[in-house]
């Protein structure tokens, strides 16, 4: 009972609830309410019973957008004052109800999760400019990717931004609509490279849930560069890159292993995707390269060279091995099916910043996975970058914990690693580094 009035709620999704918003009611004020996709909402009031209309539930999706737009702007204030600035411009403009831009994106993209659209909408617009196309000509100006000349604080920016908005409005409806966002931080190979050298394993089989191209899967053929995050002093070199790529700042304490990637063989290279993503087109470089941040010219370049490792290993006969498959729900499937039964060697799994996108957001993984290692008569490790969905609370907003699982010989073993940025540095170690090398010592 609302205000003396009874609401129901009908829907269907496969019988759980899945949202919750606040939803403005026949004036009865916010209301927080768990619903299902696709709601339909009656009040109960002296005057029977009233169906909400589409401007209602457009109101809602509108509010959910701007939450994303907002947090997206504060998040990557630090770390992409570009792509910051862009959101909280797309932002002001979602606040007005009658700005054309604002509506056509609350129409366009009401069938995505909120959490997709600004990426989403960035990427479209990245994705021309690194095209040099002409809708994009003025806009590129304040991309680094694109050798940018003009600052960000130009009150221009606004302008020119809707110009493009507008200019490419047919284009991003359906990239908006139709397009997957990509993982294309290679620098999160690190989940998986550093915690194995602690390992005596010879030989494994590495499988990456959410693999996107699969570019984290080389991780071993890259160049990290472990260095001291309060004097920047280097202490570790993984990887077989020959120059500098990935510096990763690091604090607190941690024993590093004394193993190099040339002592462990990845004799397979599997991954899955709802939509794998196969770089067969420049076309599709710039598609994945889109989703890099636009004045992040670093992080561009080290994906250009991912690139080129993965062409340098076709070019010699091996090939990555990608999935489709729709986690949470595909992943019994895909293990069963696709993880190579011979060598019979350990089996490293992980997964970075994946959990996020999943409907459950990644609380069937744990026991899903279990249930298979637990089949396995060989050592299987799993991996995650994720954010933490524990009482363990990040030393910044929207790190991820790294965890480790180990199932051997019937018993499974877990640490918490430590705490990171989503692409993988800094990082903060946390106590389970130690154990987990003392684990590997004994």
């Amino acid at each position: 009972m609302l205000g003396g009035k009874r609401v129901y709620i009908a829907g269907n999704e496969r019988g759980f609830i899945r949202k919750v918003f606040s939803a403005r009611i026949f004036g009865l004020g916010n209301t927080e309410t768990s619903v299902l996709p696709n709601v339909r909402v009656w009040v109960m009031g002296k005057t029977g019973m009233s169906k909400t209309n589409s401007m209602d539930m457009k109101k809602d999706f509108r509010q959910r957008l701007l939450e994303r737009f907002q947090k997206q702007e504060q998040f990557t204030s630090g770390y992409s004052p570009l792509f910051s600035r862009m959101c909280g411009i797309v932002g002001e403009w979602l606040l007005q109800d009658g700005d054309p831009i604002g509506k056509w994106l609350v129409t366009v993209t009401a069938g995505r999760a909120s959490f997709d659209v600004p990426l989403l909408l960035m990427a479209g617009l990245h994705q021309n400019v690194l095209a040099k196309g002409s809708e994009t000509s003025e806009l590129a100006a304040y991309y680094a990717t694109a050798d940018c000349h003009e600052s960000l604080k130009d009150s221009d920016l606004p302008q020119v931004l809707r110009q493009a908005i507008s200019l490419l409005q047919e284009d991003l409806t359906a990239f908006i609509q139709t397009a997957s966002v990509q993982t294309n931080e290679t620098g999160r190979g690190l989940c998986w490279l550093l915690p194995l050298l602690y390992t005596p394993w010879q030989k494994v089989h590495l499988v990456d849930l959410g693999a996107s191209a699969g570019l984290n899967l080389l991780a071993e053929q890259r160049n990290y560069t472990l260095v001291d995050g309060d004097n920047s002093k280097e202490i570790a070199f993984l990887g077989q890159g020959r120059k500098a790529q990935f510096v990763v700042k690091c604090f607190g304490r941690c024993v590093l292993p004394t193993r190099t990637t040339e002592a462990v063989e990845v004799v397979s290279r599997i991954g899955c995707d709802k939509v794998p993503f196969y770089l067969q087109t420049k076309e599709d470089e710039y598609t994945l390269a889109s989703f890099i941040w636009g004045d992040q010219k670093e992080r561009m370049t080290r994906l250009q060279e991912g690139i080129a490792v993965l062409r340098d290993m076709v070019a010699k006969g091996m090939h990555l091995q990608l999935y489709p498959a729709d986690l949470p729900q595909g992943l019994d499937a895909f293990l069963t099916q696709h993880i190579p039964a011979t060598p019979a060697c350990p089996v490293v799994i992980y997964n970075t910043y994946l959990t996020n996108y999943l409907t459950d957001k990644g609380r069937s993984l744990p026991l899903r996975i279990h249930q298979w290692a637990t089949e396995q008569k060989r050592d299987i490790l799993w991996l995650q970058m994720e954010i933490s969905r524990n009482e363990l609370q990040p030393p910044h907003k929207g790190w991820v914990l790294w965890q480790a699982n180990l199932w051997q010989q019937g018993i499974h073993y877990k640490w918490d690693l430590a705490w990171c940025h989503p692409h993988g540095s800094p990082v903060h170690w946390l106590p389970g580094v130690e154990q987990w090398a003392r684990f590997w010592q004994q």
